[in-house]
């Protein structure tokens, strides 16, 4: 028999890197009572939909990495950083709501996420790190807000489908 469903009881503080890796769920929702929450669901390749807790601040590094089929999350409004690589590889996601308030999108955070089309930054977002759009071959529209500071080297690379991208003014470091 295979791990396909899982149900965590409210009460859970702590899911760490790894918990369950590599298994065949396709669904989870992270009670709201974690707090703690780092790379658990990593090669969760048949994992399609999350929801993750409403009072989370940031999305841990390597979350989703390698969740190929994964087309749903809801990031909750109170998340501030996207962790390095939180969502690489993960080549079913066509489009994630970003919320108000993000401040930073790690490096590779969306990297080869193969069939991502389009993307909304927030204003609020003021550091695009290393390689965040890395591969995201359908990714065809950007919209980069006046506020954003740093865009790291190889921020868009190898995203074939992009043809325009406008830096606002207030860009200070780029590459």
């Amino acid at each position: 028999h295979s791990l396909s469903t899982i149900t965590l009881n409210d009460g859970l503080e702590t899911i760490k890197k790894g918990a369950f890796s590599e298994t065949v769920i396709t669904e989870v929702s992270v009670p709201q009572s974690v707090k703690t929450l780092e790379g658990c669901f990593i090669g969760c390749e048949m994992l399609t939909t999350a929801s993750l807790p409403q009072q989370l601040t940031a999305i841990p590094d390597e979350i989703f990495s390698g969740c190929k089929k994964l087309v749903a999350v809801e990031i909750p409004i109170t998340v501030k950083a996207i962790g390095q690589k939180a969502f690489y590889d993960c080549e079913s996601l066509l489009e994630i709501k970003l919320p108000e308030g993000l401040e930073t999108v790690d490096a590779y955070a969306f990297s080869k996420c193969i069939r991502l089309n389009k993307l909304n930054f927030p204003s609020s977002l003021k550091t695009l790190e290393e390689g965040a759009l890395l591969n995201c071959i359908s990714l065809s529209s950007i919209k980069l807000n006046d506020g954003i500071e740093t865009l790291g080297k190889g921020a868009f690379a190898s995203c074939l489908k992009l043809q325009n991208i406008t830096l606002p003014s207030s860009v200070q470091n780029f590459g």
